[in-house]
């Protein structure tokens, strides 16, 4: 027990390096650079708070299907439309605030079902599924109610969707849903298993097509609720043709990705957490630094290089000590070979 305990204190810590390092570096940046504290004020944490409640969401929902294989593109799309119908369904029923999510989240359950369903008909590489699939949710966001979209302005109750504490704890519940999802349930056990090898997992008697359609769900009820918090952050969310709306979501790879390094000394889920900690702060010290948007893009699509560098070679190293180990273990072998053959020689 004591064991145990211990070894969850020191993989706690682990991941606790990053983001305490993360600040350390932007706020030495900052005071040397712009002669500012990275954080000066209660806003400053205010927005913290709400970039990490939108980019956990983001994030949560690309987890569920790009481990997997699956990249599905229509995510952007599925938020911009769900958000949209579902705070204008809220609205014109006298229902603010906390049920504009709600109304939201279910309307993203059906659009990731819709999509699901649609992958499993057509069979469709989910890539190209992805992309006609956006096409078609922003032209519904689009049609719902023009370019006006969902104008939440002067709309009372929606100020607790931006309130820091109910923030947090949504982004609490979302961390230990989908930790409860990933290591408790058979779901759960068939996503890892997929992941692993989805030849295999067929074999053993996995419905992989099943697994795949309760991922696209909860993708979309996922992605939603961060659309909701966009919304209410932003007071507006305005309709996009074009496929423009997969920007938001293809920001959310940095976390997840990360996430998936991270979660060696947890799970995904808290990996992404605190991925996502750490990413908020490296943009918030980007933006303190009064760089250009394109400038700060560059510099976080780098990082983000280095991350998926380290990622395709990772195995090397760990390649490396079994290589070393193996030699030595030879080395072992022949010396005690030799010292018998000696033994052998003398007698």
């Amino acid at each position: 027990m004591a064991a145990n305990v211990k070894k969850v204190i020191l993989n706690t810590l682990r991941m606790l390096v990053l983001p305490v390092c993360v600040f350390v570096i932007m706020e030495i940046l900052c005071r040397s650079i712009m002669h500012i504290h990275l954080i000066n004020s209660q806003l400053d944490v205010l927005n913290l708070i709400r970039n990490i409640g939108i980019t956990s969401g983001l994030a949560y929902a690309l987890s569920m299907n790009l481990p997997s294989g699956r990249f599905d593109l229509s995510l952007g799309a599925q938020q911009m439309a769900g958000t949209i119908l579902g705070g204008i369904i809220a609205i014109r029923a006298g229902l603010t605030g906390v049920w504009i999510l709600l109304f939201a989240l279910v309307c993203g359950l059906v659009f990731g079902l819709v999509t699901g369903a649609v992958f499993i008909i057509t069979r469709v590489p989910p890539m190209v599924l992805g992309i006609g699939m956006g096409l078609v949710f922003e032209c519904i966001a689009y049609a719902i109610n023009g370019v006006n979209g969902l104008l939440l302005f002067g709309v009372e109750g929606t100020g607790i969707l931006v309130n820091p504490i109910f923030v947090i704890a949504l982004v609490l519940i979302q961390c230990v849903f989908m930790s409860f999802m990933s290591n408790r349930t058979v779901f759960g056990y068939h996503i890892r298993a997929i992941q692993g090898s989805q030849h295999i997992a067929r074999n053993a008697g996995i419905n992989v097509f099943l697994n795949a359609l309760g991922c696209y769900t909860i993708a979309g009820g996922i992605v939603n609720m961060a659309g909701a918090l966009n919304a209410a952050f932003t007071s507006h969310l305005k309709p996009s043709l074009g496929f423009s709306s997969n920007g938001t979501v293809l920001s959310a790879c940095f976390p997840m990705m990360l996430g998936g390094v991270m979660a060696r000394w947890s799970n995904p889920a808290i990996g992404i957490l605190f991925s996502t900690i750490s990413i908020s702060i490296f943009r918030l010290g980007l933006l303190k630094l009064e760089l250009s948007e394109a400038v700060s893009t560059t510099i976080n699509m780098a990082v983000f290089l280095v991350l998926l560098v380290y990622r395709a070679n990772a195995y090397l190293v760990e390649y490396k000590k079994q290589e070393k180990a193996r030699s030595e273990e030879a080395k072992q072998k022949r010396l005690v070979l030799a010292e018998e053959g000696r033994k052998l020689s003398v007698e």
